[in-house]
């Protein structure tokens, strides 16, 4: 995931009020079930690996810049039809239109919306998915590009 993307999402904002508390701010690839052997909360990493999960709108809107989208860009967020999918996908429609990405959601049924995402069948499309967001391998190489 792009510095850019991580920072654009308030995330201690979403834990706190949509999931008024529970949740973790870091959770994949593993939970905390698995013991602190093989998992390590967000907030006993370094300082810097914290920094990269910040909320910085100003930061996002900067490497937005830098990746080439000095006016922004616009892209599709498909979205099952579930209904705290879709509550997810306007949560994040709501942050990456703050700095520019023009963002529409497009809530698909849920087996064409499960065959696209595990046959990476997106192209110019990010997916709200369980544990986060996979943009289409185009926009993150873009976004990674000048990074």
């Amino acid at each position: 995931m792009s510095p850019g993307r991580r920072t654009t999402i308030d995330r201690r904002e979403i834990l706190s009020d949509f999931m008024e508390g529970q949740g973790y701010l870091l959770a994949w690839p593993v939970w905390d079930s698995v013991g602190e052997t093989v998992y390590t909360p967000l907030d006993k990493l370094p300082a810097d690996v914290q920094a990269l999960y910040d909320y910085n709108p100003t930061e996002a809107k900067r490497l937005l810049a830098e990746a080439g989208f000095p006016n922004g860009m616009a892209i599709e967020l498909l979205s099952p039809q579930v209904e705290s999918y879709i509550d997810r996908a306007n949560i994040v429609k709501t942050y990456w239109d703050s700095i520019g990405v023009s963002t529409t959601v497009n809530v698909i049924e849920s087996g064409t919306f499960y065959d696209r995402l595990y046959g990476k069948n997106y192209e110019d499309t990010a997916i709200v998915a369980l544990c986060g967001l996979v943009l289409s391998h185009r926009h993150y190489l873009q976004l990674r590009q000048d990074q």
